[in-house]
């Protein structure tokens, strides 16, 4: 087995297999991949209707669609959607509804190349951005 490189080339897929009595091996497809964890720096819209398609664009680095397995994802709060490509850049996260929250609140948005290995959440408030979205709904009418 070759080591990988380092730097932004530090990924690969390397043949895995388990076996629970030590002979009866089963491989699975694609392999295990190895890769560096993407990068969230912003995302826009920052507010949206909680309920509906809702479509958020997230911006950073590390984002790739180029290796077996490969399935971007993304989460707001506890919401999971499904990412599309656009670049290394940049991903299109959609998400079918998005849970509400008190007036005042926030839910984190974080993104993965294998929609479960989420990225660190980034809460600077500054002008670099943050990934925080706030979802918004009619909770009553009157009269």
């Amino acid at each position: 087995m070759v080591a990988a490189a380092q730097g932004e080339d530090f990924f690969g897929n390397v043949e895995f297999a388990v076996a629970a009595n030590g002979e009866s091996w089963k491989y699975f497809e694609g392999g295990f991949q190895y890769y560096k964890n993407p990068i969230v720096e912003d995302i826009f819209p920052r507010r949206g209707p909680a309920q509906g398609i809702g479509i958020v664009n997230f911006y950073g680095s590390g984002f790739r669609a180029d290796f077996p397995n490969a399935e971007l994802g993304c989460k707001i709060g506890n919401s999971i959607g499904h990412a599309v490509f656009i670049s290394d850049t940049q991903i299109r996260c959609v998400v079918e509804d998005i849970e509400t929250v008190a007036e005042g609140e926030r839910l984190t948005a974080v993104a993965a190349l294998n929609s479960y290995s989420w990225s660190e959440a980034n809460d600077d408030l500054g002008d670099t951005g943050y990934t925080f979205f706030v979802p918004y709904s009619i909770s009553s009418i009157f009269p």
